[in-house]
């Protein structure tokens, strides 16, 4: 894990310096740049929030297989938060305000509450397996292809194809985060026949 993740870094610490090095924003349309700055920069708080709950489940479920892929998970959830804020600051040339304009945007406009209110009803699920469930498999089977494939393709269409490579540790993490949460899944699914009933409801 530490490997493969300091590989990962790497690539997207050289893509980051690459971008500044070669003042590839410039390029970027400023309407697609705004986009970013509202669409997908508020998303840092929703990263935070997975982590919270991976963290959560570090702590109520059974097993160190479990809690220590759960550990790894949230540590990788502070870090898609932390990339996401320099998507920000490149973005907002290094201005913190465009940061403070993205968690106004978290907190108080209309497009994100129904989001903002999935991920802090989450901090009250008791059950870890459904919590897991709730933020692992649905919420992040919703966002992460919505905002880091489908919308990320929209917007190459009309210059913001530089985003891609800003994201790109993000696309390759849920790659790799699907393995583990679709195992899981099956795993418990297996286990018993009252499992399988409640995964497929």
């Amino acid at each position: 894990y530490v490997i493969a993740r300091a590989k990962q870094q790497e690539v997207a610490e050289q893509n980051f310096l690459f971008i500044e090095k070669r003042d590839l924003l410039i390029t970027m349309p400023q309407d697609i740049k705004e986009q970013i700055l509202k669409y997908v920069v508020p998303l840092r708080h929703y990263e935070w929030g997975a982590n919270m709950n991976n963290l959560q489940i570090v702590s109520e479920c059974y097993g160190a297989s479990m809690a220590n892929a759960a550990t790894f998970h949230s540590e990788d959830r502070l870090g898609m938060a932390q990339y996401i804020t320099k998507i920000g600051l490149l973005l907002g040339d290094n201005e913190a305000k465009f940061l403070d304009e993205a968690k106004d945007l978290w907190i108080n406009d209309a497009s994100w509450q129904g989001l903002r209110k999935v991920v802090e009803d989450s901090f009250v699920v008791e059950d870890w397996f459904e919590l897991y469930i709730l933020q692992n498999v649905v919420m992040d089977g919703f966002v992460h292809p919505l905002f880091f494939d489908y919308y990320e393709r929209e917007i190459a269409t009309k210059g913001g194809n530089i985003q891609s490579m800003m994201t790109e540790f993000m696309t390759a993490w849920f790659d790799e985060s699907n393995k583990w949460v679709d195992k899981t899944i099956n795993v418990a699914a297996n286990e018993s026949d009252e499992n399988k009933e409640i995964l497929t409801t």
